[in-house]
């Protein structure tokens, strides 16, 4: 098989915020859009659960959409954080990535796609 092509990477802090910048600016409007629909979605069944005498229930969904916010808010910094401190991006590692026709190899982790 002939390489298509050969692509060196250096995972470094400033090429990931790079990639976060890159990120944040491409989804960061599907991602809020989303959530604000699903929290409006559980303050409606809240607000319909407690109107119609239905208390269990909607102290329930009260927990679910703390649980929600919480969750959305909380994990993506968290895995940033992760993710700055892991090894790869604290040595500086390389990776090099030899696309064919079908698949693509990535030197370093012997993975093939």
């Amino acid at each position: 098989m002939d390489k298509l092509f050969e692509n060196k990477t250096t995972y470094n802090k400033d090429v990931y915020i790079e990639f976060l910048k890159f990120h944040n600016k491409t989804f960061n409007f599907s991602y809020t859009l989303y959530t604000i629909f699903w929290i409006f979605l559980l303050a409606l069944c809240i607000y319909l659960s407690f109107g119609s005498n239905r208390r269990f229930q909607g102290v329930v969904l009260t927990i679910a959409l703390a649980c929600f916010i919480i969750y959305r808010f909380y994990h993506p910094k968290s895995i940033v954080n992760k993710e700055l401190k892991s090894d790869k991006i604290a040595d500086n590692s390389t990776n090099t990535f030899s696309f064919y026709d079908n698949n693509f190899e990535v030197e370093n982790n012997n993975r093939f796609f």
